[in-house]
Parts: structure tokens; C-alpha cells; sequence
């Protein structure tokens, strides 16, 4: 009878001691995981940033139709690049050697000085004007 108490009582132990802590591990490693892997979900910022550019080249650029030639001419007082909106959280700075045009500024002025910490910077020259994107390191929306 002994016998048998004193083995109750060991698998109580063991139940205990490594059963149950066992199962909360597995039950957090459950809930954990699935929630990082769909935190870390591909960030296409890289194509986001390209496609903005060159949308951005389109909208203050002069086109040759049969020559397939872009001139790249930046007039601030005529661009409508101001139109550019979108939900992303993003700020882009338009300028040549003459003048600057800003895209969402309060942002951009936050963010540039974050560059390579929080934020990416793509730029890119075309004749004068040049284009710099900032994006965050992971996408957030605008709230309203």
C-alpha cells in the first residue's frame, strides 16, 4: 500500500513540475509565434518608394511622345505634385537649384532627421531635380 501512495505522489510531482509548465510553453509559443510571423510579413517599402518616384518624375516632367525623351523641368508655381496623397505615412522633397517643394513637410522634417534608425531615404537625380522619398521601416497609416 505504501508502495503505491508513494508513487501517486512522485506522478503528482512530475505532473506539476513539468507537465503543466510544459503545456504554458506550448500554449505561448501557440500564440506567439503566429503573431511574430504576421508582424514580419514582407514590407515592400523598397517598390513602394520606386513606384512613388517615378510617379512623381511623371507628374513634373516635360514628355516627347515620339521621341520617348523626358526633360525633367521643376516650376513649383506649376507642379501639381501636391496632389500626391496617399494613406501610407510618407514625406517626399522635390527641389532643383533654384527652389524646394515639400510633400506632407511636417513629416519629412520630423523623419530626415531619423534616417537609418526609423526611417529609409531613397533619392534620386534626374537632370536638376532631384527626388527624396522618406519612408518608415515598417508601414504605418495616416490617422485621421
Amino acid at each position: 500500500m505504501a508502495y503505491r501512495k508513494g508513487v501517486w505522489i512522485l506522478s503528482d510531482i512530475l505532473y506539476w513540475f513539468f507537465y503543466i509548465p510544459m503545456a504554458v510553453v506550448v500554449i505561448l509559443f501557440m500564440v506567439i509565434m503566429p503573431e511574430h510571423i504576421m508582424n514580419s510579413a514582407v514590407q515592400p517599402i523598397e517598390l513602394d518608394a520606386t513606384i512613388t518616384k517615378e510617379l512623381l518624375f511623371q507628374k513634373i516632367s516635360d514628355y516627347s511622345y515620339p521621341y520617348g525623351t523626358e526633360f525633367s523641368k521643376f516650376n513649383p508655381t506649376k507642379s501639381n505634385t501636391w496632389l500626391f496623397l496617399s494613406q501610407k505615412n510618407f514625406g517626399y522633397k522635390i527641389s532643383n537649384k533654384e527652389s524646394e517643394f515639400f510633400g506632407r513637410e511636417l513629416f519629412y522634417k520630423e523623419a530626415e532627421v531619423l534616417i537609418g534608425r526609423n526611417y529609409k531615404n531613397f533619392a534620386e537625380k534626374r537632370g536638376d531635380v532631384t527626388i527624396e522619398l522618406i519612408y518608415p521601416n515598417k508601414y504605418e497609416t495616416v490617422q485621421p
